[in-house]
């Protein structure tokens, strides 16, 4: 009686969820059906500089699926597609196609558990059993990073679920923490981040393909967004955006200064938030001569693309008339292919062949529709305001095959002149690191191997990846002195605590630091105390062993062992008592500021949650209240803290609690 009342309830309110969400989709997803199995959702993209496939497809999950693969795989049941489809409707973000992958990794673990029978799954059965199981099928064939924010998805998609009625309240924390978090506050995490910026010899190895090895246009537009890359350190698809007008000048006390008009990757209104990188004088030498070069290789292509934006229903094709009939061979040289044997493989249902007598010929109008076929989206860049970026505005925009020079076996293509396309990330980095098949075949070699630029020590081919440049540049600025607040600014962060992402301290660094404040008196407390106890000849190593837990916050420094247990403030240095672990220097200005922020901040959010709870049936928490209170309270007191004696370090919270809880004998 009590699974009918509960079946009943789950069917009226699915019913309802996936009526409004039909009601929705002809906005949505316009000339597609909701039943089908798969979803066009390119419209969703923000730029056109990926290569995906933009399809969402509701059929089942298996690792590895090809794209043909994907469309023989089962389809998923209605009873689970549904309501998948109506939270995807309902709930649109770019991240849509990752949270379609965790609905069917979902569907696996449901299977094993109802005994690979899928009708006698209810949405009111599901357990958090389904999500152990579902965040472990994730961790065997994706790296923690990826399930760290599927997982996450995941369950805030199953929230939404639950505010319906549709499945019960459930209680799951994911295993999986999120590497990016953790791998600051460890030695190896840091020492991986060093060992992951490009090399001198990489260095060096960029600087020859663009000088010298870098001849063919193909070689030369790479080497020009590579020098771009390697200069002003923005990001892949930042570079890729680039306007053709993107360089702009002015002059401040007779001295001319050179600027570079960015799309931000990051920023949520691409419109009115066009930043401005303004470049040194050696900067501006090498982008300049990268940009006009660009401009050169790509100026007949943009006039193509103009031409297709005039035309939007057709692909004109020049010197043609309708009632002419143009040979294979002619109509191969204008679609792209050198070989008849290709053009022969061609269906005759896309390109349509005529005969007279014994002679076979094409249509002009038959080529435009075949050559339409093959035609991509014209824009590369969707902002905020609805507007677009267009190809013809674009400074790396290529005819199609036009790098098909790079990849191996396409030697049957020739550069299609009368279709355009954006350069990919996916094409900067095959550029650089290669691309390899599933199989093992080699797509196309990296420019370190087609140039034989090695290592000078291990004599292996060098590689890198085009985010490295961004990371080698912010490193090394920020530990070159450079203030990390005109480093965020000059990279247009939103953010100055993302700085704090590219400072990283090897062991030796951290211990020079920390002898460095201890000859200066200016580090204080229990552990400083153990350590002059210590013997001259273990001082040292002991330095060593223990260090490993000094790391960079955006309010100071952190003595917490992360090796050892994890952050029992869940990062939040300044809540409850205080932690203390925390190192703050008032004479940091940045740390102050940082500070400053935090109690104002916290005050108008603690005084609007007051407001708001006026209401009749909002209530407050009284922990968050006292979180809060106890934030302010205690970032207060540390800007109103006095080092002792001549240290400019202190620690405000040192003794307020034990760092371990004694252990209890029963």
């Amino acid at each position: 009686m009590t699974r009918s009342i509960k079946d009943q309830s789950e069917k009226c309110a699915i019913g309802e969820f996936v009526t409004l969400a039909r009601q929705c989709f002809i906005s949505v997803y316009p000339n597609q059906t909701f039943d089908s199995f798969r979803w066009d959702y390119r419209h969703f993209l923000k730029t056109n500089t990926r290569r995906s496939d933009r399809f969402l497809y509701y059929v089942r999950h298996k690792p590895g699926m090809t794209k043909k693969s994907v469309l023989d795989a089962e389809v998923l049941p209605a009873h689970f597609s549904e309501v998948v489809k109506s939270i995807l409707v309902l709930h649109p973000n770019t991240l849509i196609r990752a949270r379609l992958t965790s609905f069917r990794i979902l569907w696996e673990s449901l299977l094993v558990r109802f005994g690979g029978d899928g009708s006698t799954f209810r949405w009111h059965l599901l357990r958090e059993v389904d999500l152990v199981n579902t965040e472990q099928r994730m961790r065997e064939i994706w790296a923690d990073t990826t399930v760290y924010v599927n997982i996450n998805g995941l369950v805030v998609d199953l929230q939404r679920l639950t505010d319906r009625n549709i499945i019960a309240s459930f209680d799951f924390v994911p295993e999986t923490n999120c590497p990016r978090q953790t791998h600051r506050h460890t030695l190896e995490g840091n020492e991986a981040a060093l060992a992951s910026l490009p090399s001198a010899a990489v260095l060096e190895g960029l600087a020859d393909i663009y000088a010298a090895h870098a001849v063919s246009p193909p070689d030369r537009l790479f080497a020009d967004i590579i020098a771009i890359l390697a200069v002003t350190g923005l990001r892949i698809d930042e570079v890729l955006t680039l306007t053709a007008d993107c360089l702009l000048s002015r002059t401040v006390k007779k001295r001319k200064y050179l600027g570079l008009r960015v799309s931000k990757r990051k920023s949520p209104h691409r419109a009115e938030e066009d930043h401005i990188l303004w470049l040194t004088p050696i900067q501006s030498i090498l982008v300049k001569q990268a940009i006009e070069e660009a401009r050169s290789i790509t100026r007949a292509a943009r006039n193509r693309a103009r031409v297709l934006e005039e035309n939007p229903k057709r692909v004109p094709i020049p010197n043609l008339k309708w009632s002419d009939k143009l040979s294979a061979v002619e109509t191969a040289r204008l679609i792209g292919f050198r070989e008849l044997c290709v053009i022969n493989s061609i269906s005759k249902q896309r390109l349509p062949r005529c005969r007279i007598g014994k002679k076979f010929f094409y249509r002009p109008a038959d080529i435009e529709r075949y050559l339409m076929s093959r035609r991509k989206s014209l824009w590369v860049l969707k902002r905020a305001d609805g507007t677009k970026q267009m190809l013809s505005n674009t400074l790396f925009v290529v005819f199609q095959n036009f790098l098909g020079a790079l990849e191996e076996g396409k030697g049957s293509r020739r550069i299609l002149r009368l279709l355009v396309e954006p350069i990919t990330q996916q094409q900067v980095r095959a550029f650089l690191t290669g691309l390899h098949l599933k199989d093992g075949r080699v797509r196309q070699r990296s420019a370190f191997e087609r140039f034989d630029i090695r290592d000078p020590y291990s004599g292996a081919i060098l590689k890198m990846h085009p985010h490295q440049c961004r990371h080698w540049i912010t490193h090394n600025a920020v530990r070159g002195g450079m203030p990390i607040r005109d480093m965020a600014r000059w990279h247009g962060r939103e953010k100055i605590d993302d700085v704090f992402t590219y400072i990283h301290m090897t062991s030796t660094e951290r211990i020079e630091w920390v002898k460095h404040k201890l000859e200066s008196d200016e580090l204080q407390g229990p552990f400083i105390d153990y350590y002059f106890s210590l013997a001259d000849d273990v001082k040292d190593f002991f330095l060593e062993g223990r260090l490993a837990a000094v790391h960079v916050t955006h309010m100071g420094l952190c003595l917490h062992d992360f090796t050892l247990a994890p952050c029992p403030n869940k990062l939040a240095c300044l809540s409850g008592n205080g932690c203390p672990e925390y190192v703050f220097d008032p004479s940091d200005s940045i740390q102050r500021t940082n500070l400053v922020q935090l109690v104002g901040r916290t005050k108008t959010v603690l005084d609007q949650a007051k407001a708001k709870s006026e209401t009749p049936g909002l209530h407050l928490a009284a922990s968050w209240v006292q979180d809060a209170k106890s934030t302010i309270e205690n970032a207060e007191k540390i800007l109103s803290s006095i080092p002792k004696s001549n240290s400019s370090i202190t620690r405000p919270f040192v003794g307020q609690r034990p760092k371990f809880n004694p252990t209890r004998r029963g």
